[in-house]
């Protein structure tokens, strides 16, 4: 008995009242949610109505009429709609159709019933209501325009022809009036239950509204204490670089004196101490550059995001003229935009960009071109050149701090700037990447995000 009491109650969750279609919205989608109620309601409940529509008007005229064929059809054709509901991006198709079936149904119904006069009518207003639930502004426009058409047509037929003459009820009044009864009834319970409805949505969405609006209080307040907490990280960071910069400098500087001190004051030295005291010179250098690196990193998205109105090209020609110490340099630029940016953020990538583009090339002409396509939300930015080119196998590790493609013995280098470019990108929420294969030359390519003026 238990297994069948169960089986029935999963039947009619899972059948009759969709919990699981249901449950498949997000529970923060209220409408949504709303809407689904809804479109049950007017199924399952219309559907009863046109079966007790149909049996009353079937028990005052006492045979099988046209009227009560398609007032039953409805009853079937709305259950098998609702029935067929297995996901909830169906609703709004099964909705409309449900709708049109309704207009359809009143219309035969009105024509055959008395015309204008018929109650039938009454539901039509229950389905604007549920059109613009259902459907939203343009179906529910659309809904009532088909109405307000219909009603149109159905007024002048009723006034202006003899097709309408109550051919369902012959003129009987008593049965015309039962008629009428009967939809008032129907019509105002479809009323009242949507009207009840709509009023503990709206409840409903009140208190959703307040508990949302409560969380994201909590979470400012949370959001405000962890920034605090983050700014003062920050300077102590910053506070710890500088110390530790300068604390590591100091015998550094030293180690560096020293030498200089021996290479000076004493010319008995071989040629191997002097070679192993340059050696030391020039490490102190490396240990000394990687720590101004290292500062310029921890800083790189740091300092005043001051915005203004900056043409690219302007920003280009400084950069070039100032790095390529001599070298052979043509630049080709095209397409660049004036933007509302950061300037010196965005002028400090590309001057990371265009410097490597020179440092690392040993062509006799160094060919670098620059361009720009804009996009929704970005602009889209590529530095291209014709140097040694980067094995794919290094796309990634390029990007990270102190890592460096040649040895430092070979190629002086912090290997910080690309670190320091991509930080910056990150930070104004765009991305980086290298397009290039060995001995091909390098294509960078890098997202700015737009910023209204």
């Amino acid at each position: 008995m238990n297994s069948i009491l169960q089986k029935t109650k999963q039947f009619l969750k899972d059948k009759i009242v969709k919990q699981q279609v249901f449950d498949s919205l997000p529970q923060d989608d209220i409408m949504d949610r709303q809407r689904f109620v809804v479109f049950r309601l007017f199924s399952l409940f219309g559907s009863l109505i046109c079966l007790a529509i149909a049996f009353r008007e079937y028990v005052d005229l006492e045979n099988y009429s046209t009227n009560v064929y398609f007032v039953v059809s409805l009853s079937v054709f709305l259950l098998i709609n609702y029935l067929r509901i297995t996901h909830a991006n169906q609703l709004k198709l099964a909705s409309t159709l449900m709708l049109i079936a309704t207009i359809f149904l009143l219309h035969i119904v009105s024509y055959t019933a008395g015309g204008i006069q018929n109650a039938g009518i009454l539901f039509y207003g229950v389905v604007i209501i549920y059109a613009f639930m259902l459907l939203g502004s343009k179906g529910g426009v659309f809904i009532t325009s088909v109405v307000f058409l219909n009603g149109i047509y159905i007024y002048y037929i009723s006034n202006f022809t003899n097709l309408t003459s109550d051919t369902v009820f012959h003129g009987d009044q008593k049965l015309i009036n039962n008629d009428f009864i009967t939809n008032l009834i129907f019509s105002s319970a479809l009323f009242a239950i949507l009207s009840d409805y709509m009023q503990n949505g709206r409840k409903h969405l009140i208190m959703h509204l307040i508990k949302t609006r409560d969380e994201v209080k909590e979470k400012n307040e949370a959001l405000y204490v962890n920034n605090n907490i983050l700014e003062k990280k920050n300077m102590e960071l910053d506070k710890f670089a500088s110390i530790a910069s300068h604390d590591l400098r100091s015998p550094l500087r030293a180690i560096g004196s020293l030498s200089d001190m021996i290479l000076e004051d004493d010319p008995n030295l071989s040629i191997d101490s002097k070679e192993k005291l340059n050696i030391i010179r020039n490490r102190v250098q490396r240990m000394d550059d990687l720590l101004n690196a290292l500062l310029e990193y921890s800083r790189a998205d740091r300092g005043v995001k001051k915005l203004a109105l900056t043409d690219v090209n302007e920003i280009i020609r400084p950069i070039v003229e100032r790095r390529k110490n001599d070298k052979p340099v043509n630049v080709l630029t095209h397409n660049l935009p004036v933007i509302n940016t950061n300037s010196s953020k965005l002028e400090q990538v590309f001057d990371i960009l265009i410097t490597n583009s020179i440092r690392f090339n040993k062509e006799n002409q160094i060919n670098i071109e620059i361009s720009s396509r804009e996009t929704d939300h970005h602009f889209l930015f590529f530095v291209k050149d014709n140097g040694p080119g980067i094995d794919p196998a290094y796309h990634e590790k390029i990007f990270v701090i102190f890592q460096t493609l040649e040895t430092r013995d070979k190629f002086e280098s912090a290997g910080v700037g690309l670190a320091i470019a991509k930080k910056i990108v990150d930070e104004n929420g765009g991305a980086i990447k290298v397009n290039s294969n060995k001995g091909e030359g390098a294509s960078f390519e890098f997202t700015w995000k737009k910023i209204a003026a």
